[in-house]
C-alpha cells in the first residue's frame, strides 16, 4: 500500500479563527473538571438535584412547578411546621420523607396551584372552589391569625381557615307601645 507523501503546496492556516493544536482538548477537560467539581453532591437547602441521592446531609429532592429539583431539609409527618417557620409538606416521591417548603411568592389568602407557591408557611388548599395560600398550623397548639381558626386534615397537621362570618340578619325593632 502506497502511503500518500505530505502536502506542501497548501499554507497552514494562519486565520484568526484557528484553533492552536491541544486547545480542543484543554477546553474539554476544563469542562469536565467544572463538572465534577459542581456536580457532586448538593450541600445544602435549595442546591440543585434530580433525585434525593444528590442531595447531602438528610435533605430531600423535591420537585418545584418548574420541574427543577432543589434539595430540601426534612421534616417529620406528623409536623404542621419546620423549626425555620417553614410548612411541612409531604415529599413529591412516593418513597421520600416530608420535606420544610420554603416561602413561594404567593401571599396567604392568593390564588395557588401547589404548597410551593405559597409564602413562608403557608399551604396551598382547596378553599370552596378555588385554591388559595393558607397558613399551616397544629390543630393540637393553633396559632392562626385573628378570624381564621385551625382546620385539621389531621390530629397533627392543620391550616388556618376563614372563620365563616353569619350572615348580618339586621335589627328587629320591639314595640314599645
Amino acid at each position: 500500500m502506497m502511503k500518500h507523501p505530505a502536502r506542501r503546496d497548501r499554507p497552514l492556516d494562519r486565520s484568526p479563527h484557528a484553533v492552536p493544536a491541544g486547545a480542543l482538548c484543554r477546553v474539554a477537560l476544563a469542562a469536565l473538571a467544572l463538572c465534577l467539581f459542581a456536580c457532586g453532591k448538593s450541600d445544602g437547602n435549595f442546591s440543585p438535584c434530580v433525585a434525593s441521592p444528590d442531595c447531602s446531609g438528610g435533605r430531600q429532592c423535591f420537585t418545584l412547578n418548574s420541574g427543577a429539583g432543589v434539595c430540601l431539609g426534612t421534616c417529620a409527618a406528623e409536623q404542621a411546621l419546620c423549626d425555620g417557620g417553614e410548612a411541612c409538606v409531604p415529599p413529591t416521591a412516593a418513597d421520600g420523607d416530608w420535606v420544610c417548603l420554603p416561602g413561594g411568592n404567593v401571599a396567604i389568602g392568593g390564588a395557588c396551584n401547589r404548597s410551593v407557591d405559597c409564602d413562608l408557611g403557608g399551604v396551598c388548599v382547596t378553599d370552596a372552589t378555588i385554591t388559595v395560600c393558607r397558613r399551616a398550623c397544629d390543630p393540637r397548639a393553633p396559632i392562626c391569625a385573628a378570624g381564621t381558626q385551625c382546620s385539621a386534615w389531621s390530629d397533627t397537621r392543620g391550616y388556618c381557615a376563614q372563620i365563616p362570618v353569619a350572615p348580618d340578619m339586621g335589627t328587629t325593632a320591639v314595640d314599645g307601645g
